[in-house]
């Protein structure tokens, strides 16, 4: 799942560097619709990175919690 969430994180990112590029060219009229998309993709890539650091957090705790094996 770590794979697919850090491709979903890259392509996130790709899609507001795409949006902003579009805001840049937009019309009034179009950037009324790519202001809230660009939000809402914004949100998605926020959600998406930190469910991946808590990922990474939660396998560091669990790896310094282990048993030491003798």
């Amino acid at each position: 799942m770590n794979e697919s969430l850090e491709k979903a994180e890259h392509d996130l990112a790709f899609a507001l560097d795409d949006l902003r590029d579009a805001l840049r060219k937009a019309s009034a009229v179009e950037a009324l619709v790519l202001l809230p998309l660009i939000e809402r993709v914004s949100e998605a890539w926020n959600e998406v990175t930190a469910l991946i650091a808590a990922q990474i957090s939660d396998t560091a705790n669990a790896e310094s919690e282990a048993p030491d094996e003798a």
